[in-house]
């Protein structure tokens, strides 16, 4: 059985074979070093994020799976009639928890993100594609992001999309680019989740 040790108690913390928390290639709880609060961290193997797009430069792009870049973006630009792109994010998250993600880029902020609730079973990270996105469910809500640590709510479906508001805008640009679950320069940056 996986043992991690409390870094704020010292005392160890055993979770059960076959348990979400238990599994190697799955997402497995730590303790926070600076608040004690238990952090949901992605274990090795697991794939929780990817994006995908369409951009009228590059036709192809809407039939490519992103889900190995060490970033994923929200974004929308408009350079012409016929020239845009759009590109949206998707996520596998927890219920019910709390989701932390770490901006590296804002592209003329501020902007509003629309989060729309995913059912988990209509996708796979490793596979979706701008032609084959899952059908959105229920609007959850909106924020504005900034740069550096946000956080907002996983919803109750198992997994959210993330989207700008305004994807077609008379002209410019808005967006976002967020450290993935992937990214292997300062893994503190990647996405973490927390019950609170």
């Amino acid at each position: 059985m996986p043992i991690i040790r409390s870094t704020k108690t010292g005392r160890k913390l055993v979770f059960k074979s076959g348990s979400p928390e238990g599994s190697a290639n799955s997402t497995f709880l730590s303790r926070s070093k600076i608040t004690g609060r238990m952090l949901f961290f992605k274990g090795i193997g697991v794939d929780i994020d990817t994006m995908i797009g369409f951009n009228s430069f590059q036709p192809v792009w809407a039939d490519t799976n992103w889900s190995k870049e060490i970033a994923f973006i929200v974004y929308a630009i408009r350079t012409g009639v016929d020239k845009y792109s759009i590109y949206r994010s998707l996520l596998k998250t927890p219920k019910n928890k709390i989701l932390h993600f770490c901006v590296q880029y804002i592209y003329n902020s501020p902007f509003v993100v629309d989060v729309y609730a995913l059912d988990p079973n209509d996708f796979e990270i490793k596979e979706v594609t701008w032609n084959d996105q899952p059908s959105f469910g229920d609007f959850l809500f909106s924020f504005t992001p900034t740069i550096d640590w946000n956080e907002i709510s996983t919803g109750s479906s198992g997994a959210i999309l993330l989207k700008v508001h305004e994807e077609h805008p008379a002209e410019g640009y808005y967006g976002m680019q967020i450290y993935s679950s992937n990214y292997i320069i300062d893994k503190t940056k990647r996405p973490y989740f927390t019950d609170t």
